[in-house]
């Protein structure tokens, strides 16, 4: 694929993206990395399964000492986690929009313009999509086998 054909579908596609608007994007971000957060929070509290889990008055502020101690760890993983990461998801959002804005910009003033109809696409545009695709699949595959062993040793 040339640049010029590379940038036409650029163009093309980021057009149909920012329609959507900005805020539905960063909330976007933000909801995939609540997801995340709360999978961590059940991932760490499965390995502290079985541990008892204390709190140490000494290495938290008075206030989140408080609020840990009256909700309980379980609770506090997920108070803890679930935002901060949301925050880290709508951060990555704000900030790949800033790149693609950056450049889409940059584009326009270059003279490029945007095309009336989608470009045609052209063998091995997906090739990125399809090895995401097999590396999600076999992380999901080699997940399903390390929660399937532990259930066998009986540990889940």
């Amino acid at each position: 694929m040339n640049q010029q054909a590379s940038n036409a579908r650029f163009l093309w596609d980021w057009t149909q993206k920012r329609n959507q608007g900005r805020l539905r994007v960063f909330g976007l971000g933000a909801a995939m990395g609540a997801a995340g957060g709360a999978a961590f929070a059940i991932a760490m509290l499965a390995a502290m399964s079985g541990t008892e889990i204390r709190f140490n008055e000494d290495s938290m502020s008075p206030w989140v000492y408080a609020i840990a101690q009256a909700v309980g760890p379980a609770v506090f993983m997920f108070i803890m986690a679930v935002p901060a990461f949301g925050l880290l998801g709508a951060f990555v959002s704000y900030r790949v929009w800033r790149l693609q804005e950056y450049r889409y910009h940059t584009l326009l003033n270059q003279g490029a313009v945007v095309p009336r109809t989608e470009p045609p696409r052209v063998p091995g545009e997906n090739n990125a999509k399809i090895i995401a695709l097999v590396i999600i699949g076999l992380v999901a595959i080699g997940a399903g086998f390390g929660v399937w062993y532990e259930i066998s040793r009986g540990a889940l």
